[in-house]
């Protein structure tokens, strides 16, 4: 393709026929189920400080400082949710994301092995069930993997460019980037960590040097934090609330301690909810008897209290969740409640009734194992691309290493889904389509023998 064309003319052609793709899928959902697919029990949360900022220019919530969220994805759709048909251009603007996207996996793809293998990575990004999930979907995903692939992109062009210019250049832009993710998706509050231990293997493995290392890390952690702190100092002003974002107090209770407490009752998720909304409610902890800023820190601490008292079986169901996570299938969100369905019945009953509830629920069953067959198949190609390019590129390699286990690490939880893994969907991809391209080229080479030897 590049003997052809130039690479802005691929680069184009990518994006069109990515955006195409994803548009008319998204455009043929919307017009076949109508907009309730398009929206989750999150969906709300993120336009109503998005239409204040609008209309009062404050990101607030009723005219109360907005501190459960963060301004990133509310700036995002805030131009789009004053129209009639704001849920359409919102998904339709998060398709350009995604297109921009499928060219930077053809570009890093390309980078690590070859154009073939690169064209393969774009059509199954384009074409995978949660890029078109997330492109729909009106939650943070979509724009919390652009600005992720956008982070490794850069990292991966900066071990190239070593000259104190371009490397403190790279490293500011990263810095940036970060910060903007962390607006975005608050799990992204320590990626600047993961960035520091490749920075710090980087500049090891290629003798970068000690003061190009530290200099390097103190503008990421600079660029990264300032924007973070300056947040934490509006939400303690504002609210009281000494934090980056209180959706941390919420998960820690409402989901993190709920799994642990859910499982020791052998409860559903939801009648754990309902159980732990009652056990503050019997407290006196409430919006309506204290400050919201004690509020959400008394709430964190009660969840942590009951995560202490049983480290070990939390550490057990994390990792459990975690693998939820990286192995749940990905699905369109009309389907979801099978999936659904499925999950909790795996988390929350023994062996013989989950057995009898497969038994009862064929058809999610089905559905499941199908979408599960499509992500084992592409985790294996995967797994091969990556043994492949180690060697070549064992730097980059590093990266999406740290990347993905970084994500993965703090993503188990009692809601974890296949929605955690979209930020890093990308280098499953990438990895994939060096893979399935590696594959193709045996098999060619092979009866390509098997011809020559018979003739």
């Amino acid at each position: 393709m590049d003997k052809l064309l130039s690479n802005n003319q691929r680069d184009m052609i990518i994006f069109t026929l990515s955006f195409s793709f994803q548009a008319l899928a998204v455009l043929a959902i919307y017009f076949i189920f109508g907009e309730s697919v398009f929206v989750s029990p999150d969906t709300m949360s993120y336009v109503n400080p998005a239409r204040e900022l609008m209309t009062n220019g404050s990101f607030s919530v009723n005219g109360i400082a907005a501190i459960v969220r963060t301004p990133g994805y509310p700036i995002f759709i805030a131009p789009f949710v004053l129209f009639e048909h704001w849920i359409i251009l919102v998904a339709l603007a998060q398709c350009v994301l995604g297109a921009l996207m499928t060219v930077v996996v053809y570009k890093i793809t390309a980078n690590l092995y070859n154009d073939k293998a690169a064209l393969i990575a774009a059509i199954i990004f384009t074409i995978a069930p949660n890029t078109i999930n997330y492109d729909l979907l009106i939650l943070t995903e979509r724009l919390s993997a652009f600005l992720l692939v956008l982070i490794c992109a850069l990292s991966i062009k900066l071990t190239t460019n070593t000259r104190d210019n371009y490397l403190y250049m790279y490293i500011s832009a990263i810095g940036v980037l970060i910060a903007c993710a962390v607006f975005v998706r608050p799990a992204c509050i320590f990626l600047s960590f993961a960035l520091i231990a490749f920075l710090i293997i980087w500049s090891i493995s290629f003798k970068i040097g000690f003061k190009k290392a530290v200099v390097s890390i103190t503008i990421l952690l600079l660029f990264s934090y300032i924007p973070i702190a300056a947040w934490i100092e509006r939400n303690d002003e504002q609210a009281g609330y000494r934090g980056y974002s209180a959706i941390s107090a919420i998960n820690m209770y409402f989901y993190n301690a709920n799994m642990l407490l859910s499982s020791l009752e052998n409860q559903s998720f939801d009648q754990g909810y309902e159980v732990l909304v009652q056990r503050l409610a019997d407290k006196n902890i409430t919006l309506e008897a204290m400050p919201r800023g004690e509020y959400y820190k008394t709430v964190q601490n009660e969840g942590i209290g009951i995560i202490k008292e049983h480290l070990p079986l939390y550490a057990y169901l994390h990792l459990k969740s975690t693998l939820v996570t990286l192995l749940g299938p990905g699905s369109m969100s009309f389907q979801t409640i099978y999936f659904y369905h499925v999950i909790e019945a795996y988390r929350t009953k023994s062996l013989g009734d989950f057995m009898l509830f497969l038994n009862d629920h064929k058809l999610s069953v089905i559905t499941y194992l199908a979408s599960s067959l499509y992500v084992s198949i592409l985790y294996i190609f995967a797994i091969g691309g990556l043994i492949i390019t180690t060697k070549s590129k064992p730097i980059v390699a590093l990266l999406f290493v740290l990347l993905v286990g970084y994500f993965l690490v703090i993503s188990g939880g009692g809601a974890a889904y296949s929605r955690f893994r979209e930020p890093i969907n990308f280098v499953f991809m990438i990895y994939g389509g060096i893979g399935i391209s590696a594959f193709y080229q045996f098999i060619r080479a092979r009866f390509s023998r098997l011809r020559h030897q018979r003739s």
